[in-house]
């Protein structure tokens, strides 16, 4: 072994002080490469010459980088240990093997700007040895730049490509072909510079908690992350680390997710007045088992977009799957937009399907996908914010489906979509199918379009209404034109619709159809007006197992008035029982009128107890 080891030495000190000896007197390079030859045995044959440097032309592997070159063939190093000037390194048909020797490829740009390219398809393979990374470049203030456009394939024992700049200078890095890393797969770190990162197949196990199989840092410049469609990153280590890990104190950060993120999910964070946008048309799936997300976002007072096409998909197996402020990172003060497309699916067994909390900022977008969770959507926001969501595709929640909380900000759910379920799940916390409040003075606003149906799971056990609508001083209004329905439950305590209020009016106007096993309607206020409109089939009561009403209002102080038309039916159960058609009460000393007009048979009741009974 140690005679091995020898000559393993001599022979590529031969090689490579031939090589060297060449360029400057080319008539002195035959015999000297002819004696190491006769003395170690190498034949003159295709084969590469790996104990050696890649041959680079016009500029070899261990000299300054000086400008343009080529490397083609085999060894199992380029490296340039200073440049001079910019430069493009090219790589034609590069093979560095997995050896003991092999150390990839090191670029040190001294502050010049170098491209390494391929030209045809290449390898780098520097396992088998000490740990070195497969691609090394610093920047030292310089532009550092990678493309692989012809498949050409990295593999690190330490990292597969690290790439580092200073200043002002940038990162770009596009590969289509397979990086992999005994520690991370890509790792970048920039400061006031963009860094630009479009890759396909990563794989990477991610040294230190937080850490991704991507990993892309930056003092303050902008980062952006695109995953090719068809292409896979990775982390093998999910419960400590992410897929992709990307993080700007205050740049823009934005990650475009055609591909697939298959084990530890997106971690994307920014501060300050930086931006965060996220796109998915493939899939972000996290199976980690620690506390985790499939998409952890933070940000600071800039804006954050988070999108989803075509049949994208964003899964936690035990978390949160779409989560900004649960703790990851800070969720930020600006603005948030949330869109999915039909057929898209946001999903999380174990937690919430999205989950936004900011004290700042408005929220707002349509969510045309499938969502499921516990809840499905919980998105709050404080101050003056506003929360205004259109839903288009079913939301299923474990317990609760959407909840959506403001303070002063208006408050707004429209669920749109001829056949869109919101179903609130079978589990015993009390939690709505729709659940909408304002803490403070915002307005609170739920609207259902015609062919929607809004129900609570069969298996419901807690007393909780189908929709449910609340303020603190601002209006509540909530017009159902689609049907709702809260029976057949495991506790029969339950009001198809609810909303409360202080100071504030409360408007229902009841459209659809109506079937509750408790109240159909029901509206309190301390102060404020209840205005109820019947216009569609009301059944209350339906499991003979409480005293609800058809439609039940209460006041302290404020008036009431209801008005039922010609289709707006109450109705009791199959046996005709039914504890009141329509009761109005007003429990303060008041001269305020209670005003009922009926259009239709208020149902079966012995008493409609009307009027004032303060």
């Amino acid at each position: 072994m140690e005679r091995r080891s020898v000559e393993l030495k001599l022979r590529r000190n031969l090689l490579t002080s031939t090589s060297t000896i060449g360029l400057r007197a080319r008539g002195f390079a035959i015999p000297l490469v002819v004696g190491a030859a006769m003395a170690w045995g190498i034949g003159f044959d295709t084969q590469p010459a790996y104990g050696a440097d890649v041959v680079c032309a016009p500029v070899a592997s261990g000299s300054p980088l000086s400008g343009n070159t080529t490397c083609s063939g085999g060894g199992d190093a380029i490296t340039f240990g200073s440049t001079t000037a910019n430069s493009t390194v090219t790589l034609s048909g590069v093979s560095i093997p997995a050896a003991a020797t092999s150390t990839g490829i090191a670029i040190t740009q001294s502050g010049f700007d170098v491209s390494l390219v391929d030209s045809s398809l290449s390898s780098i393979n520097t396992t088998g040895g000490a740990a070195q990374n497969g691609v090394t470049m610093t920047g030292g203030g310089g532009n550092v730049t990678v493309t692989f456009t012809n498949a050409t394939s990295v593999t690190g024992d330490a990292a597969g490509i690290s790439l580092g700049t200073t200043g002002s200078g940038n990162i770009l890095l596009g590969t289509n072909g397979s990086v992999a890393g005994a520690t991370f797969g890509v790792v970048t770190t920039a400061a006031t510079g963009s860094t630009s990162l479009t890759v396909a197949n990563v794989t990477g196990t991610a040294p230190g908690a937080g850490n991704g199989a991507i990993n892309a840092t930056s003092t303050s410049g902008a980062i952006s992350l695109t995953v090719s469609a068809g292409g896979s990153v990775a982390t093998s280590s999910p419960n400590a680390s992410w897929d992709a890990n990307l993080s700007s104190s205050s740049g823009n950060v934005s990650a475009t997710i055609n591909g697939n993120l298959t084990a530890g999910g997106l971690k994307a964070v920014t501060g300050g007045a930086g931006t965060l946008s996220i796109t998915v048309a493939g899939s972000v799936h996290d199976v980690a088992t620690l506390p985790s997300a499939g998409m952890a976002l933070g940000a600071g007072s800039g804006s954050v977009a988070i999108n989803l096409t075509g049949t994208a998909t964003v899964t936690s197996d035990h978390f949160n799957a779409i989560d900004l402020g649960g703790g990851f990172a800070g969720s930020g003060t600006g603005d948030v937009t949330l869109n999915s497309a039909a057929g898209t699916t946001i999903s999380a067994p174990h937690g919430n399907g999205i989950l936004i909390t900011k004290t700042a900022g408005n929220i707002s977008g349509t969510l045309n996908g499938t969502i499921s969770g516990d809840w499905a959507v919980n998105l709050t926001t404080g101050g003056t914010g506003i929360i205004n969501m259109t839903y288009g595709g079913n939301v299923t929640g474990t317990d609760g489906a959407i909840r959506q909380v403001t303070v002063d900000g208006d408050n707004t759910v429209h669920i749109t979509g001829n056949g869109t379920v919101i179903t609130g799940g079978n589990a015993s916390s009390g939690n709505s199918s729709i659940r909408a409040s304002a803490t403070g003075t915002g307005n609170v606003t739920i609207t259902t379009d015609a062919g929607t149906l809004v129900t609570l799971g069969p298996n419901f056990v807690a007393a909780a209404p189908a929709i449910y609508g609340s303020a603190l001083g601002g209006n509540v209004t909530i017009t159902t034109n689609g049907n709702v329905t809260a029976t057949g439950l495991a506790a029969p305590i339950n009001d198809g619709i609810l909303g409360t209020n202080t100071s504030g009016a409360v408007t229902i106007s009841a459209n659809g159809n109506i079937s509750a096993s408790d109240n159909g309607v029901r509206a309190s206020t301390t102060s404020g007006n209840i205005v109820i409109y019947g216009n569609g089939t009301i059944a209350a009561n339906t499991d003979l197992a409480s005293t609800g009403d058809g439609i039940h209002a209460t006041t302290s102080t404020g008036s009431i008035n209801i008005t039922t038309n010609a289709t707006g039916l109450i109705l009791g159960s199959g046996t005709g029982f039914l504890s009141s058609g329509i009761y109005a009460t007003s429990s303060g000393n008041t001269t305020a009128d209670i005003n009922i007009t009926t259009g239709a048979n208020i149902g079966n009741a012995t008493t409609g107890r009307l009027g004032n009974e303060g």
